[in-house]
């Protein structure tokens, strides 16, 4: 009769550790996603002036406006001269929306093993994708942005082409 009560512990226990590990483990990815975020915060000042700490683009996908949060690097730099841009997205996959450029953008190509709803990148030099779905992938994007709140946003594309306006926000 006593074992009874000790295999209830150590299942309490164990299921404890799980969720402490499975909390550990979503805030590690969530601190992962915003690299150049945590590492400009220290060190944000040129000549005494302090640096701007992001730039948000708005996504306007039919009358939703996403907010999504630029990475500080040379694609997004050239990429910030072309805005405002409306182009027609086309689908692909059934998880992201993509659309050629008629410029080639610096890149900066990684293998990112993971994609995420709302992250905004560039494939090759020359295609804009935005990603609508979570999932895993050996292909390299260089990444641009990501949408700080993505809910809705599979619904907002929908299926097929979207027109789609990129411009920055204004402070």
């Amino acid at each position: 009769m006593e074992e009874l009560p000790m295999k209830k512990s150590i299942v309490c226990a164990a299921l404890a550790l799980l969720l402490t590990a499975s909390v550990t483990a979503c805030q590690k990815q969530a601190d992962e996603r915003r690299p150049s975020e945590n590492k400009e915060k220290s060190s944000n000042t040129e000549n005494g002036r302090k640096k701007k700490e992001e730039t948000v683009l708005n996504i306007e996908i039919g009358k939703r406006i996403f907010r999504a949060v630029l990475y500080d690097n040379q694609s997004v730099r050239s990429f910030k001269k072309m805005l405002p841009m409306t182009i027609s997205m086309e689908e692909l996959n059934g998880n992201e929306k993509y659309q050629y450029l008629d410029e080639k953008l610096p890149e900066d190509s990684q293998k990112v093993k993971e994609i995420r709803t709302g992250d905004f990148m560039l494939y090759g030099s020359d295609c804009l994708v935005l990603f609508y779905m979570d999932f895993k992938t050996t292909y390299a994007y260089t990444k641009l942005g990501y949408i700080e709140d993505p809910e809705g946003m599979a619904s907002a594309l929908g299926q097929g082409s979207i027109t789609v306006t990129f411009r920055l926000e204004e402070n």
